[in-house]
């Protein structure tokens, strides 16, 4: 008989006196005056600043918590009324991300658009702003028509509203514009391009595996008084290893040694991911090594990076070893390390230690992903654990986790073959109660008369 266990829950205006005032108020009194009127002002400013972040901070809650994708248009819409709303620039990337993300690419041309009405579009920097979160979209012809149109609202266009042009042409991996439009405008507006504005270039060549016009980039730079930085040759470092030009790497290094660059934990970390989840794991060890002869310490993110890779080569012991080293240097781990090690566990055909590692992430408060519920499920059921399957998809449905339907239907499925109709039946009742966008969960046909059966074998 299946037992179906409780989902555990995560562990989760002051009011002043005012001085009496009599016919020939001494100098006094006015100064006493003065300093409560300077207070009571102060007060006011402090609790309007309350006011308006608490104000910004719910309705980021509000938007967030938002799944229907046309209403939180309309709501962003809405606060974008608000001027403080607007400078927040977190909220806006993130729902722009969740649009596009989610191939709504006309939602984020309305929200976007929108934002052309307030007089903010006078300022460069908001322009860059819409410009950068075009990019993010991968809608670089959008970008371009706010460039385009600065002029028009006589706006200064500076190497700042240039760089923001050159990322989103990046972003929207148009690679092979990046160097043209860099040359062009730069020639036909007058402007200096920078640093930031050659590393764009840089990134654009490594993207295309144009590694040697990247590198030719370095001496160009040079010529007109331009220093590469960190990000210059962390960028060439991840193209040449990326592209297994170790050699060249190397030499790459050297440079940076003549140059007395030393890498940082963001230049360790990108060739970490870069090695690790790309199943380059003795290169990735390698960068490991080097990593701690510099004395940098690794970080959540080197963590969780050595972890997949080890995952990926079925090193599971070695990667609980390494999450045991994390923990006893006080780092926590976090729901993307917490999705590798049960990855790795499932590659390896142990429920148990899979079992385990979700349960740990309830204990610590971290929220699993949707990745983890897309690995553990279809597992579960292939081994026979439909009381953990049912778990999964209950804490999934109540969660409101964007997955699809094909994901529960084989669980409704399994739970009726083992006559467990309750069960089935309940997770029917589940998915089609889940708003706002329910799942049309069907019992298999053969199941209806095994239903009279359950009211006398009860799940």
């Amino acid at each position: 008989m299946v037992h179906l266990r409780t989902l555990r829950k995560p562990r989760n205006h002051n009011t002043l006196p005012k001085p009496s005032q009599k016919n020939g108020m001494s100098s006094l009194s006015r100064l006493i005056r003065r300093t409560f009127s300077s207070a009571a002002s102060a007060a006011a400013t402090t609790t309007a600043t309350s006011v308006t972040s608490a104000k910004a901070k719910s309705l980021s809650q509000i938007l967030y918590e938002e799944r229907n994708l046309k209403e939180l248009v309309e709501k962003f819409k809405n606060a974008s009324l608000d001027d403080h709303f607007r400078t927040r620039n977190d909220i806006y990337k993130v729902t722009i991300r969740r649009l596009a993300a989610a191939r709504k690419f006309h939602y984020v041309e309305e929200i976007l658009e929108d934002q052309k009405q307030y007089k903010d579009m006078s300022a460069e920097d908001f322009n860059a702003r819409l410009m950068n979160l075009y990019g993010i979209a991968g809608m670089f012809d959008n970008a371009r028509k706010v460039f385009d149109e600065m002029l028009e609202r006589n706006c200064p266009r500076t190497v700042m509203s240039l760089n923001a042009l050159l990322g989103a042409c990046v972003n929207s991996k148009k690679f092979d514009e990046v160097e043209g439009l860099l040359k062009g405008l730069s020639k036909e507006l007058k402007i200096e391009p920078d640093l930031v504005s050659y590393n764009m270039v840089v990134k654009a060549f490594c993207e295309m595996g144009s590694l040697d016009s990247a590198v030719s980039l370095l001496d160009e730079m040079e010529k007109k008084g331009l220093v590469p930085d960190l990000i210059t040759f962390t960028t060439l470092l991840h193209g040449f290893y990326e592209n297994g030009r170790v050699d060249d790497g190397e030499r790459i290094w050297d440079r940076m040694k003549e140059k007395s660059i030393e890498p940082d934990l963001i230049t360790f970390n990108t060739l970490l991911h870069g090695f690790y989840a790309n199943g380059r794991f003795v290169d990735g060890e390698q960068i490991w090594d080097r990593m701690k002869e510099k004395n940098v310490e690794p970080d959540n993110r080197s963590y969780g990076a050595r972890v997949l890779g080890m995952a990926l080569e079925k090193k599971m012991k070695d990667a609980v070893k390494v999450v045991e080293e994390m923990k006893s240097r006080g780092l926590k781990l976090n729901h993307f390390i917490y999705h590798d090690l049960i990855r790795g566990f499932v590659n390896e055909d142990d429920l148990e230690e899979a079992k385990h590692w979700y349960g740990d992430i309830r204990e610590n408060g971290c929220k699993p992903n949707r990745y983890t519920f897309e690995t553990l499920i279809p597992f579960s059921v292939e081994k026979g654990d439909l009381a953990f399957a049912f778990e999964l998809c209950e804490h999934v449905i109540l969660s409101k986790f964007a997955v699809k339907k094909t994901l529960i239907q084989p669980v409704v499925d399994a739970l009726a073959k083992e006559s467990k109709i309750k069960a089935a039946k309940e997770l029917v009742h589940l998915g089609k109660s889940r708003r706002p966008h329910p799942y049309n969960l069907k019992l298999p046909r053969s199941s209806e008369m095994s239903s009279l059966i359950s009211v006398f074998h009860p799940v």
